[in-house]
């Protein structure tokens, strides 16, 4: 079943492939509980920094020790507050967060604080439209 769950976000990733050129897809930090411990994250990460809130956050950071093995620590905190987190030290893990960028999607999938799998797309699609988004917050300003 989670499998599943993944597979389908990745195809729905996927399938904005179709979008017309000049679009931008919003996509906040969204967070479920799949039960036994298991949690799938997900979102854009510009998203998550020009969100109407402060509470937003969603990214992975690359721990290198010389000598030691590497680490990555993912973790997501969506709208509610709702927080999650993860770590690995597999090798295609840690590859695919190098491939992270200011403007990716990401979708966690961890299992009791284990990062499992780790999707990153970054594509125009994902870089929010901030002219839009200026105008708004000026209009609730007024």
């Amino acid at each position: 079943m989670k499998y599943f769950q993944f597979l389908s976000l990745i195809a729905l990733s996927a399938s904005s492939l179709l979008s017309h050129a000049g679009n931008s897809l919003t996509s906040e930090v969204e967070i479920v509980d799949n039960g036994g411990g298991s949690f799938l994250a997900s979102g854009s990460l510009a998203s998550a920094r020009f969100s109407d809130n402060d509470i937003e956050d969603m990214g992975c950071r690359l721990l290198g020790v010389a000598g030691a093995v590497n680490q990555v620590q993912c973790g997501a905190v969506d709208s509610a507050g709702t927080s999650v987190c993860c770590t690995s030290t597999d090798p295609f893990i840690i590859e695919a967060v190098q491939a992270i960028y200011a403007f990716s999607w990401l979708c966690i999938e961890m299992t009791s604080g284990s990062c499992d799998r780790l999707f990153v797309s970054t594509r125009s699609l994902h870089i929010p439209d901030l002219k839009l988004q200026k105008k708004s917050k000026k209009s609730k300003k007024k």
